[in-house]
């Protein structure tokens, strides 16, 4: 597990942010501020968004993760990847240097998971955030099983300010917002 992880606090936000061209990132300075801002995820990332992502993550001393693209992530130094594709967990800790945080989306069941759990990410998510992913609430009972039994941090996606609260309300390690 990389030490970016090792300690955290519980209910941290893990933004998740889509690639749609902006260039200016200015908007995070306040979530860090007001929200304990953990981590960003940039999904569907260019190589210019994420340089100019990874600058402002840097300057907030936030952690900038690339989902899927490993490449893309070693070529312009984030901090790591978030794999939706859990198969390619093995080439990102190959290829990516030994401190990067590797994270994998976790599908609805605890055999899943368990699987998912004896690779070793550094923090397995829980819940869809795109529109090709279940726009279903995260499975809480999920969430509690494995907080209970496992010690790989996890991230559950809320789709809202109740859902948000109801998984920190169960000491949800990190609760990710679109």
């Amino acid at each position: 597990m990389s030490d970016s992880l090792s300690e955290y606090e519980v209910g941290l936000l893990y933004l998740i942010i889509e690639d749609q061209g902006q260039t200016d990132f200015s908007f995070l300075a306040p979530l860090v501020e007001e929200q304990s801002l953990a981590s960003v995820l940039l999904t569907q990332a260019t190589e210019a968004i994420a340089g100019l992502a990874l600058k402002t993550c840097h300057e907030l001393d936030v952690p900038l993760l690339i989902e899927d693209d490993v490449d893309l992530a070693k070529k312009i130094g984030a901090d790591g990847v978030h794999l939706v594709n859990p198969k390619a967990l093995a080439f990102a800790r190959k290829t990516l240097a030994e401190d990067a945080v590797v994270g994998v989306s976790c599908g609805p069941t605890r055999h899943e998971a368990m699987e998912l759990g004896e690779q070793e990410p550094d923090y397995i998510l829980f819940g869809g955030y795109a529109d090709e992913q279940d726009p279903s609430p995260v499975d809480q009972e999920l969430v509690a099983w494995w907080l209970e039994m496992m010690e790989i941090p996890i991230v559950a996606v809320a789709r809202n300010e109740e859902e948000a609260d109801q998984l920190r309300a169960i000491d949800c390690d990190f609760v990710a917002r679109c």
